[in-house]
């Protein structure tokens, strides 16, 4: 087992180090865990696929959400035109994130 085995077996990018490690290789990007973990499959997430979407999913979200955000109080002093989330002001609800 290398350097890293314990962590890429039993951490978690999503749910955090099992050994509350802060220099833990997978919460910081350096190795690829090899497993979901207990918290994973108590979210029902059973893949590593799945556990990537749903981040990928839930940073979406937020960043929609702040970009909504940084919208309407850009539209307050003027109206909005530029800002990046433009197109997606009238079908964002940050209320419901």
């Amino acid at each position: 087992m290398n350097e890293y085995g314990v962590h890429t077996a039993h951490c978690c990018v999503k749910h955090g180090c099992k050994y509350e490690d802060e220099n833990c290789p997978v919460i910081n990007r350096k190795v690829r865990q090899q497993y979901t973990c207990e918290w994973c499959n108590d979210d029902g997430i059973k893949t590593i696929e799945e556990l990537y979407d749903s981040m990928i999913e839930h940073n979406s979200k937020t960043i929609l959400k702040i970009a909504k955000l940084l919208c309407s109080e850009r539209s307050i002093k003027q109206p909005c035109t530029n800002c990046p989330a433009h197109d997606l002001c009238d079908d964002i609800s940050f209320v419901n994130y």
